[in-house]
């Protein structure tokens, strides 16, 4: 009796199970699997009950039959999608929009992609060869093929995206060195207009600097035919245009430097009164500075003596002593005439570039005789 009622529960819950199962299954062969072991269990169940009845348990013993039974269960929940299982491998990799093929050892193919088109096995075995890397399949297209366990896995990558990004990064590139090359040319067309006008200015403030001696130049050299005394005359010429030729010269240093070398401003000196000398003028130019002078300075000293050698060469029989040195921290220079040089007529222009940096124009009376002081004194700091 307790026999029966177990048999007959067993039944119901078997029942009731497979009933569950049915319903949970969504695919027709689900719910056919999960009948088919709902009918494996009662079939189960009725041979168990004979086997009760003859009390025989060698060959179907309880033990074995439960766990079949589990196991029945278990393959059917997997079935039934109850527990979940890599079932839709093939299914996702035949819908990839991935261009695959996976490939035997005997170069059949297992499996591939919907999309995917057969390259013919010339192309597989030179991708296989090229391996890591791939090779052309066409234009847009790359094939690669790599060795996996059982055969082969090939798949195509379309690059057509990234050769148009290449085309347009090398277009960009194209457009960018033209654009570059037309900023360097126009660059270097403003360099050079700036060179010229910069060129174009310091001509315009050179002849500003030297045009009344450039005027009084060109006077003497129409007047040279009438001149009375032509040596002097041409003595007067040469002179002037050595000063001009030299004052040029300073123009561009000063530029250029920051200084000047006191020996060479001696020099240059020297250089004018050689030349005076042919008019009867002696001059002697003496210098205790050895440090470098201010070029501007510098330039200053050599317009005030070059203005004296021409006007002393207009007096007969004139000497003059200069001399070059440090007074009061700054530089000056002493020119003293054995003749009157009060009749000396500064140039204005002279005078004010002389007033711009400082300096300072005396004409001192040394006991009967008439000197020029020329000075630059340092500023000082508390001034």
């Amino acid at each position: 009796m307790e026999l029966m009622l177990s048999v007959n529960l067993y039944v119901v819950v078997v029942a009731v199970w497979t009933a569950s199962f049915i319903y949970r299954s969504t695919l027709k062969k689900m719910k056919l699997a999960s009948f088919l072991a709902g009918v494996l269990l009662l079939c189960w169940a009725i041979l168990h009950l004979l086997v009760d009845r003859t009390e025989s348990y060698s060959v179907l013993s309880r033990h074995i039959w439960y766990g079949l039974i589990v196991l029945l269960i278990i393959e059917c929940m997997i079935r039934s999608g109850l527990i979940p299982v890599n079932t839709k491998y093939r299914l996702l990799f035949t819908h990839s929009p991935l261009k695959m093929r996976i490939i035997d050892n005997a170069k059949q193919t297992v499996i591939s992609s919907s999309n995917t088109i057969w390259y013919g096995y010339d192309t597989f075995s030179s991708a296989l060869k090229s391996y890591p890397e791939p090779v052309w399949q066409d234009e847009n297209t790359l094939l690669f093929a790599e060795p996996i366990t059982g055969g082969y896995a090939l798949w195509q990558e379309d690059i057509t995206v990234l050769i148009t990004l290449h085309r347009e990064a090398e277009e960009s590139v194209r457009k960018l060195e033209i654009a570059n090359t037309l900023l360097a040319d126009e660059e270097k067309t403003k360099q050079a207009a700036q060179t010229e006008i910069e060129k174009t200015r310091l001509m315009q403030q050179l002849e500003k600097e030297i045009a009344d001696y450039t005027i009084r130049l060109e006077t003497m050299i129409e007047q040279l035919e009438n001149a009375v005394d032509k040596p002097k005359a041409t003595t007067r010429i040469t002179l002037l245009l050595c000063y001009i030729k030299r004052r040029c010269n300073l123009f561009f240093r000063e530029r250029e430097l920051g200084v000047l070398p006191a020996y060479e401003l001696v020099v240059y000196m020297d250089e004018l009164a050689e030349i005076a000398a042919f008019t009867g003028v002696e001059v002697i130019v003496t210098s205790d500075v050895k440090a470098d002078l201010d070029i501007r300075k510098a330039t200053l000293l050599y317009d005030l003596f070059g203005n004296i050698m021409y006007w002393g060469t207009w007096i007969t029989g004139i000497k003059i002593l200069t001399h070059i040195g440090i007074e009061d921290s700054g530089i000056s220079m002493r020119l003293l005439p054995n003749e009157d040089i009060s009749a000396f007529q500064m140039n204005k222009s002279l005078m004010a570039s002389i007033a711009s940096v400082g300096g300072t124009y005396e004409v001192k009376d040394l006991d009967g005789a008439v000197g020029i002081c020329l000075s630059f004194p340092e500023k000082n700091n508390h001034d």
